[in-house]
Order: C-alpha cells, then sequence, then structure tokens
C-alpha cells in the first residue's frame, strides 16, 4: 500500500497529527475532517463520510466535495489518491494550479472543477479520462497538448475561462467526443480561408452532440464543412463570432439540430428554405444579424420549434400567417426589421406562446380581436408600429400578461374597461396614440402594476388616485391637457367628481352639442343669403388667389448634393445616433441635416422619438425643423441652420469664451423653454435637468467627464464645494484677472450653483419650480450686469417677471454673444 499523505487539500488546514494502524486514504481524509460536516475521527467509518465512496478494498474510489464552500489550493498530495475514480470540487473557492502529480491518477475517469478559480493545468497526461469539466475558471495559456490525447474524452467543458492561442485542430482526434465547450475564453482570430477552420477537424467527431463555440473570433464565413458535422448534433451555439456571409444551404443536412443560434454575428443574405430539413428543431436564434429577404414559409414546417429569435434584422414582406399554426410556439421575437402588413388572425392559436415582440416594425391595421386567446402569454410588445383603430378588449383576458407595450402607434379610442383583469400587469404602455376618453378607475385595483404612461394622447376626466396611482408622476400622463386630477400628476384639479357624474354630463353634452350644430346651421344659411345679397349689389372685381404654402419635401438626392455627398468638411457634429452635416439646398437656403445612423441599435427609435418631440413642441428657444426625409434605408431631419453654433461650441472651444453675463443670458432664455411652451405655462416641470446644465455652463465640466467615476457625479463636486471652496469647481474663464469685483463675481456664480441643486434635487418635490427658478436667475443676473457698468445695487427691487422675460428677444444667441467679453 503506497504511503498516501492527502495533507491539506484546502490551503490552511494543517495535517492531522500521527494516527497508527490507519489506511493511508483514511489518514489522508482524516486532515480534511473538522471543515466537513458529517466527518468523524473515527476510522472504521470513513466510508461513511459525506462525500466519499470506497471500493470493495476499503480504499476511496470517489470524492465528491461539491458546494461546500472550500477555498484555498490543491497540493501534490492528491496525486497518491492512486484508486481515485472520480474527483468533484465544482462549485467552492479553490484557486492556484492544478499540480502535475495529478496525472499520477491512472485509473481516474471523471474531473469536475467548474465554477472556481483554478489558473493554472500542470499535468500532461490522464489517459482513462471520460469526462472533464473545467469551465467556469480562470484558466490561461493553451489549451494543453494532453487533452487533445486523451482519447476516451467524451465530454469536454472548456467554458468561460481565458485560454488564449488558435483553438488546435488536434480536437478533431477525440472520436467519442460527444459534447465540446468552448465559449467564452480569448482564442485568437481563426485564420483564412474558412477551410483552415479547426471547424473542419470537427468532422471527424462522428458522436459530437452540443457544440458551444460563443464569442470564438471566426471573423469569416462559416465553413462549408459545418454541413458534414455529427449527425447527431442536437446543439450549435456561435454567437458573437464575427461570423460573415450567408447560413449555409447545407445546414439541413444537421437533421439532429435541436437549438441553432448565430445571435449577434454579421450575416446577410436570406433565410435558406433547406431549414424546413430540421424536423427536430426546437429554437432557432438568428437575431441581430443583417439577414433580409422575406420571412420562410419554411418555418411554419417545423413542428416542435418553440423559440424563434430573428429580431434586429432587415427581413422585409409579410408576417407568415402560417406562423399561427404552430402551436409549441412559446417565445416569437420579430423586432427592428422592415415588415409590412397585418398582424395574421391565425396568431390568436397560440395558445402557449409565453412572449410576443413584433416592435419597430411597420405593421399595420387593427390588432386582431384573436390577440386575446394568447392565454400564457406575459410579454406583449407591439409598439413603434402603424397600428390603427381601437385597442381590444379581448386583452383584458391575458390575466398572465406581465408587460404590455403598444406606444407609438396610431391606435385611437378609449383604454379598454377590461384592462381592469390584467391582474398580472407590472408594465403598461401606450403613449404616443390618439387615445381619447377616460383612464378607467378600475385600473387602481392592479396591485403589481409599477410603470403606466398615457402620454402624448387625447385623454380626459379624472387621473385615478388609489393604488399603484400614487406612486405616478407627471411624466406618465403629459400633455393630455384635458386631464385632471392630484398635484402630483402635474394636471388641473378636477373641479368635479367627473367620473361619478359621466352618465349625466354624457346627456348634457348631446344636448348642448346638438343645440350648438342647430345653431350653426341657422347663422351659416343666414349669413350665406346675406352674402349672395351683398355681391349681387357689387361689381364683380378680380382676386389674386395666392397658393398655399404646403410643406417642403426633400429627397435623398437633394440631401446627396446639398452636402456634397456628405464631405467631411461640411461635418459639424457626430452623436452615437446621428451625424450632422451643414447643406445648402438648391434655393440656396443653409440647412442643418441630420442623419441617422440606422445600423446603431435604437438609432431608428431616436428618430421616431425626436420628430414626436418636435412635432409636439413649439417654441422660439427651440431649433425649428424644415422637413423630413424618410424612407426604409434612410432617415434625416432637415433642421434650421443656427449661424452662431451651438452652446457646446461656445462653452468648450479653446477660441471663444462666454463672460458670466453671456452665460446667464443664454441660461435665462433656455429656461423659458421649460416654463413656458407657446405661452403656456407650466410652474410644476422637472427642472433636473436644466439643474445640471446650469452647472455645466458655469462649471465648464460635462456630466460624463472621466473625472467622475463611482460615487462621485457633477452634482455631488459642486455640492461638496459649497460655499468655502467654490472658486475649485468655477470655470477659470468667469474670473477676470485683475478685476476689483472679482470676489463677487465668485459670490454670484456660487448663488447660481446654489440655485442648479435646488433644480436638481433627487426627489421631484424637492426641486424649486421653474418660475421660481427663473425669478432668481434674474436677479443675480441684475447683479452682475451691474458690475459691469461698475454700478452696485442696494436691492432686488423692481425686476422684470417671470412672464416678461420669456416675451423678450428671440435671438438671445445672437445678442448675448454680441457684447465685448469680460477679459
Amino acid at each position: 500500500m503506497a504511503a498516501v499523505v492527502f495533507l491539506a487539500l484546502i490551503l490552511g488546514f494543517s495535517a492531522v497529527s500521527a494516527v497508527t494502524n490507519i489506511t493511508t486514504d483514511e489518514h489522508a481524509l482524516l486532515s480534511l475532517k473538522a471543515p466537513i460536516t458529517g466527518w468523524s475521527s473515527s476510522v472504521t467509518q470513513v466510508c461513511n463520510w459525506n462525500g466519499v465512496i470506497c471500493n470493495r478494498q476499503g480504499r476511496v474510489a470517489a470524492l465528491n466535495l461539491s458546494n461546500m464552500g472550500l477555498l484555498g489550493t490543491i497540493t501534490s498530495d492528491i496525486g497518491n489518491l492512486s484508486f481515485l475514480v472520480s474527483l468533484d470540487l465544482s462549485n467552492n473557492s479553490f484557486s492556484g494550479g492544478i499540480p502535475k502529480e495529478m496525472a499520477h491518477l491512472r485509473r481516474i475517469k471523471d474531473i469536475n472543477l467548474n465554477f472556481n478559480d483554478f489558473r493554472t493545468l500542470s499535468f500532461h497526461r490522464l489517459t482513462n479520462l471520460e469526462f472533464l469539466y473545467l469551465g467556469n475558471n480562470s484558466f490561461t495559456g493553451n489549451l494543453p497538448e494532453f487533452i487533445s490525447n486523451a482519447s476516451k474524452l467524451t465530454i469536454l467543458d472548456l467554458t468561460n475561462n481565458i485560454f488564449s492561442g488558435l483553438v488546435p485542430k488536434s480536437l478533431g482526434n477525440l472520436g467519442l467526443l460527444e459534447i465540446l465547450g468552448l465559449a467564452g475564453n480569448n482564442f485568437s482570430s481563426e485564420p483564412s480561408p474558412p477551410e483552415s477552420s479547426f471547424i473542419n477537424s470537427l468532422t471527424n467527431c462522428t458522436k459530437l452532440r452540443v457544440l458551444t463555440l460563443t464569442d470564438i473570433p471566426i471573423n469569416g464565413a462559416l465553413p462549408v464543412s459545418v454541413e458534414n458535422l455529427s449527425a447527431s448534433l442536437q446543439v450549435m451555439e456561435a454567437d458573437g463570432c464575427g461570423i460573415r456571409g450567408t447560413i449555409p444551404n447545407g445546414i439541413g443536412n444537421l437533421s439532429g439540430l435541436v437549438s441553432f443560434s448565430l445571435y449577434g454575428n454579421d450575416l446577410s443574405g436570406s433565410i435558406p428554405n433547406t431549414i424546413k430539413g430540421l424536423q427536430k428543431l426546437q429554437g432557432i436564434y438568428v437575431g441581430e444579424n443583417k439577414l433580409h429577404g422575406s420571412i420562410p414559409n419554411d418555418f411554419c414546417e417545423l413542428p416542435e420549434l418553440s423559440e424563434l429569435y430573428m429580431g434586429y434584422n432587415q427581413l422585409s414582406g409579410s408576417v407568415p400567417a402560417c406562423l399561427g399554426n404552430l402551436t409549441s410556439l412559446r417565445q416569437l421575437d420579430l423586432s427592428s426589421n422592415k415588415l409590412t402588413s397585418t398582424l395574421p388572425a391565425s396568431f390568436g392559436n397560440l395558445k402557449d406562446l409565453l412572449v410576443f415582440n413584433a416592435s419597430l416594425n411597420s405593421l399595420h391595421g387593427n390588432i386582431p380581436l384573436e390577440i386575446g386567446n394568447l392565454k400564457a402569454v406575459t410579454l406583449l410588445d407591439l409598439s413603434y408600429n402603424n397600428f390603427s383603430g381601437d385597442i381590444p378588449g379581448s386583452i383584458g383576458d391575458l390575466q398572465n400578461l406581465v408587460t404590455l407595450y403598444l406606444e407609438h402607434n396610431d391606435l385611437m379610442g378609449t383604454i379598454p374597461e377590461t384592462f381592469r383583469s390584467l391582474v398580472s400587469l407590472e408594465t403598461l404602455d401606450l403613449s404616443q396614440n390618439n387615445l381619447s376618453g377616460l383612464i378607467p378607475k378600475s385600473l387602481d385595483k392592479l396591485m403589481y402594476l409599477t410603470y403606466f404612461n398615457v402620454s402624448y394622447n387625447k385623454l380626459h376626466g379624472e387621473i385615478p388616485s388609489g393604488g399603484p396611482f400614487r406612486n405616478f408622476t407627471s411624466q406618465s400622463f403629459l400633455p393630455n391637457e384635458a386631464l385632471c386630477g392630484a398635484t402630483q400628476f402635474g394636471v388641473r384639479p378636477c373641479k368635479t367628481n367627473y367620473v361619478g357624474r359621466s352618465k349625466t354630463l354624457r346627456k348634457v353634452v348631446i344636448i348642448c352639442v346638438s343645440f350648438a350644430i342647430s345653431l350653426v346651421v341657422v347663422l351659416l344659411t343666414f349669413v350665406l343669403l346675406w352674402i349672395r345679397r351683398q355681391k349681387s349689389k357689387r361689381l364683380p372685381v378680380e382676386i389674386d388667389l395666392q397658393p398655399v404654402a404646403e410643406h417642403r419635401r426633400i429627397s435623398y438626392q437633394e440631401i446627396l448634393e446639398a452636402t456634397n455627398r456628405f464631405e467631411e468638411s461640411n461635418l459639424l457634429g457626430n452623436g452615437s445616433f446621428g451625424s450632422v452635416y451643414k447643406g445648402v439646398l438648391s434655393d440656396g437656403m443653409v440647412v442643418a441635416i441630420k442623419v441617422f445612423k440606422l445600423q446603431r441599435e435604437r438609432a431608428l427609435k431616436s428618430f421616431h422619438v425626436e420628430c414626436d418631440v418636435i412635432r409636439n413642441v413649439r417654441h422660439r428657444n427651440l431649433i425649428k425643423i424644415i422637413t423630413s426625409c424618410s424612407n426604409p434605408d434612410f432617415k434625416a431631419l432637415v433642421l434650421e441652420y443656427m449661424q452662431n453654433g451651438s452652446l457646446e461650441k461656445w462653452l468648450y472651444s479653446h477660441n471663444y469664451v462666454l463672460d458670466i453675463l453671456q452665460r446667464l443670458d443664454i441660461m435665462t432664455n433656455l429656461s423659458c423653454v421649460e416654463y413656458g411652451l407657446e405661452g403656456s405655462v407650466s410652474t410644476s416641470c422637472d427642472v433636473y435637468s436644466y439643474g445640471i446644465m446650469l452647472i455645466e455652463a458655469f462649471t465648464r465640466k460635462k456630466p460624463t467627464d472621466e473625472m467622475f467615476a463611482g460615487q462621485m457625479t457633477l452634482k455631488c463636486w459642486v455640492k461638496d464645494s459649497l460655499p468655502s471652496a467654490v472658486i475649485q469647481v468655477i470655470d477659470r474663464n468667469l474670473l477676470r484677472q485683475g478685476s476689483k469685483n472679482s470676489l463677487a463675481e465668485v459670490d454670484c456664480v456660487s448663488s447660481i450653483l446654489k440655485l442648479a441643486l435646488d433644480c436638481a434635487a433627487d426627489l421631484p418635490e424637492q426641486r424649486i419650480n421653474m418660475k421660481d427658478a427663473l425669478a432668481t436667475l434674474q436677479k443675480i443676473r441684475d447683479v452682475i450686469s451691474n458690475q459691469f457698468r461698475g454700478i452696485m445695487p442696494t436691492s432686488f427691487g423692481n425686476l422684470a417677471s417671470p412672464e416678461e422675460l420669456c416675451l423678450g428677444d428671440d435671438n438671445f444667441i445672437g445678442e448675448s454673444l454680441s457684447r465685448p467679453h469680460g477679459n
């Protein structure tokens, strides 16, 4: 019997003292008895200890220490457990390396080290190894050669480590391999051409059932040999591998596939019709690629398909009605494509569907009543389409529904009363539609509702105030001007109990409207008769009718010519979702053209949002839109060109300097945009973003500056400086060197920053309203203005009201920048 001392398998535990007349295996295991529950010091019970299995000779054959919260390193003594067949140390906190003495375990067949923090592999051979689990550790370097020589391996899990170098083609020598997990490592980019890829060698693994390649940088087309992989292949995952080209036609040869995923690659072309050969397929995931063409009806011939993800591609045409026959479907994602059709009523057959997302398309027509048959659905997203008509009341039958998105459509009518039955609902977004009528009071019974948005509709009446509505703010209801209710909703108070008297009021309204129509008809008749009589008394007169001005239309070709084919010298700026160019139209008009980057995720949504904002908001201090250009592959806004440039240019450029008074003028005029739109005054709007902008204008620091990380933000930085260290945060360009009023200027900027923090308070109810903010800003402006003229005011009296301030000169940027600088 070999002299085995299995000392300190876990770093930090000391070996036990010598015990006589016991086997070496028992001696080794006694060293672990302290940290492991159920291990006795009685030698005779060693084979009954937790995690220990002995063979007929009483030698340790299996050691299972999984999920015991153990840490430390494995020592070389492990190599002395010569009868060990199975070792499971998974789901602990072991670290360090695997000692080379592991190679002494000649009988071992199963090693599971998953979910630890091991770093290195030092042993070189284990010829009887059948199962090797090394996933979710921190192993580095190239794959050890012994792996390719372990000819009996059937399962090899190397996922989520830091292995590097090329994936060795010698893996193809493992003829018995059934499961190969290589995903989530740092392997090198595959060489060109595709035929030299390691994937070719895997065609020798004729028993392969599972292959995961996610994040391996293939960076090219899938080799044609992929169609020659094992007929037993059930799972193939190659997400985020930079795969280009098309999906090989031969993919239909992999008749055993159950799950096929190429998510987040650069695939183009259409989906091959050979996909119908995958009769066992349950899940296909090809989202976030550049696939185009139509959705093939071949999907409808896959009887076991349960998950179909095709979002964020360029698929066009109709939604196949035959998809409604796939009653096995559980999840269906068609979002962010170019689909143009109605939603088939046959989808009502999908009674077991859990997730349905068809957002960001151009679907139109009515939402079918059959949608109410999706009894199991938990998420339904039809937002950002062109659906019209009423919201089907049958949606109220979806009692498992958790999330409902119907925003940005052309839906009309009322919010169905049946929504009171959506007892599981947590999120409801109906914004940017043409809904009218009341918000059903019964919605306050939806106890799980945490997000509710009906902004930009035509609703009226009282907003419910009970249940989940206690937690909603004005952001849920803007700008439905006919709504009334509690002040937290940012609407006017209700004068009467509208809901309680709705039937009576309806009758009164009908009578009044009928009378008014009759009166108008009589008056029109009288006016027409009077006009005819007057005409008969006058000689005929020539009238020059000028044509009514039409909304300007512009084509993609005109935009190309205006920007000289988007010449770089015309580039004004770049953003996350678009680039802005200077352009000159054919009539000589100078414009700014914002071109949206449709390849960026959410850029299309940004285009729709900006169009909606500009459509719904009018103000003299907002850039005016001239027209837009929109087709499936190109979207742009044509805007008024601002000759003086942007505030960012004047604030951050080294060639320009704004003094305190100029910045105050700009910020005062900007405050009129939250404060008063089209003359309508709002004193309860959220001024948080205005406060942050005010801080940026006087500190010359952006909220995204690299100095702000972790708990340190722009707001915290300024707050910590007030009042004693404010000079440390003020833009140095504002302090006039040698000025006798520099201390007073610091005080004024300190007051401005204090006002900004009041605007940007964390809780909405703690924020100052815009009317008071504008008045305070004007007082500070008068003080600093008098300093420029050498006058120190004695009081803040006789100041203009906020309403008067907002009726001033429209050209505030030009006026502010025309004065001499303080320096």
